[in-house]
This record gives C-alpha cells, structure tokens and sequence, in this order.
C-alpha cells in the first residue's frame, strides 16, 4: 500500500500565494509610473500658480500668513522636487 501524504496547501491557495506573474508586474510597473507622471504634472501646474503670486501686494502675503520668499522658493523648484 502506499502511502498518501496530505498537500495542507489546495491549488486555489496555492495560485493566490504563487509569485506575481510578469504581466501584473508590468501592469503594477505601469500604475505607479502614471501615478508619478500625474503628481508631477499637478505640481508643475500649482508652482506655476505660485509663481504668478509673486506679483502680488505685500497686504496679500500678511493677509495669507506667509512670505513672498517662501511662495518664490516652492514656485522656483522643479517639479519633481517635493
């Protein structure tokens, strides 16, 4: 007779804990790229808001609680600076 050994792992389970395949991995790859892209793009559209700001009078700045050299340093870094 011979003897059966118990597989405590069934194939349904062993599929869901298998490593990614190499199309998720593109597609996850793909995801986070575009995500970048979209920070960047929404970055570069709010520094070049802020650098319009610049020109404005001094009562705006007091009135908002900052400083015309802070809003000129974060509207002069590139966009993908943080």
């Amino acid at each position: 007779m011979q003897a059966r050994y118990l597989n405590p792992v069934t194939n349904r389970e062993a599929r869901h804990t298998a490593r990614p395949t190499a199309p998720a991995a593109i597609v996850r790859a793909g995801v986070r790229t575009w995500g970048t892209l979209r920070l960047w793009w929404r970055r570069s559209r709010q520094r070049t808001a802020l650098r319009t700001l610049v020109s404005r009078d001094a009562h705006f700045f007091h009135d908002i609680g900052v400083s015309r050299a802070t809003v000129y340093n974060e509207g002069s870094k590139w966009f993908w600076q943080a």
